[in-house]
């Protein structure tokens, strides 16, 4: 169960649908995790994310990240939303970074696998994909969220292998 003091934000960021433009863009919403008022640059960056100012709400969530008083909770909400920001930017390797510390921080934070699964789907790992989803779904398995992923995760992996095989045959 969460504080008071903590909240959940979507982030309308079509991540997984970056990779394979054959599946519409706007089918994906991505999630990251967001802080609450104990840290104003973080709520402030977290904000800007869910707008789609990505650019401002990573600069101020890597500030908010700054701060010696985070919880664990808090640090780790933080990197997560860094993940989904460079996801955003399609700066792959950057976002996976940030995922990991993470994930390292809260195992149990579902957004973090979330926005992993996206990295990977951005660089066509479909099933390292797909088994983050499925973390993340044991962790949340009523979370409407993790169940578009998934689906979004299965589409690219079937469109991705329909294009290997019509290759294979030309």
């Amino acid at each position: 169960m969460r504080s008071a003091n903590y909240w959940t934000v979507l982030l309308p960021a079509a991540l997984l649908a970056l990779a394979t433009p054959t599946i519409a863009a706007d089918s994906f919403v991505g999630s990251m995790s967001v802080l609450g008022q104990t840290n104003r640059e973080l709520a402030d960056g977290s904000a800007l994310l869910e707008r789609g100012d990505v650019q401002r709400g990573l600069r101020l969530t890597q500030s908010g990240l700054q701060s010696a008083t985070l919880s664990r909770e808090e640090r780790a909400a933080g990197e997560s939303n860094l993940c989904g920001a460079y996801a955003a930017l399609r700066n792959w390797d950057t976002a996976l970074t940030h995922c990991l510390v993470s994930i390292e921080l809260d195992p149990n934070n579902w957004r973090a696998y979330n926005n992993r699964a996206a990295c990977y789907v951005g660089r066509g790992e479909y099933d390292r994909a797909l088994a983050d989803v499925e973390t993340a779904l044991g962790l949340a398995p009523g979370s409407a969220t993790l169940k578009l992923s998934l689906q979004i995760v299965l589409d690219h992996r079937r469109v991705s292998r329909d294009q290997a095989q019509r290759a294979r045959k030309s």
